[in-house]
């Protein structure tokens, strides 16, 4: 029964009889546990609009990004200039609110199932 129940959804199983703290404390715990899922499919819902939001360009470059590639190597790919290449990693990281590199590659890999 308790193997069908959690392949079935549930947090947790509790043989009866059952103490009341240990009742309210795992209650809690599966309260917070359900609260922390809802923050982490928000931000990835958040960070799939954020991706979705990029132009086809822009789009290209963040991956080029995301791979490591730097804007003359992006450039030389795309057969664009450096400076285009710059200003579409520019708007880019102010459409994904990324400061680094390191963090245009984990906003695309949480969007990759998106595309």
């Amino acid at each position: 029964m308790a193997v069908r129940a959690l392949r079935g959804g549930a947090s947790d199983f509790l043989e009866k009889p059952v103490q009341g703290a240990t009742l309210i404390r795992r209650v809690r715990e599966a309260i917070r546990q359900d609260r922390q899922h809802d923050i982490r499919s928000r931000d990835q819902r958040v960070m799939l609009q954020r991706v979705a939001s990029l132009s086809p360009r822009e789009r290209q470059v963040a991956d080029f990004v995301a791979k490591g590639l730097r804007n003359l190597q992006i450039a030389e790919a795309l057969e664009l200039s450096v400076r285009t290449v710059e200003m579409h990693r520019t708007r880019l990281m102010r459409r994904l609110g990324a400061r680094s590199p390191g963090e245009i590659a984990s906003i695309i890999a949480a969007g990759a199932g998106e595309s």
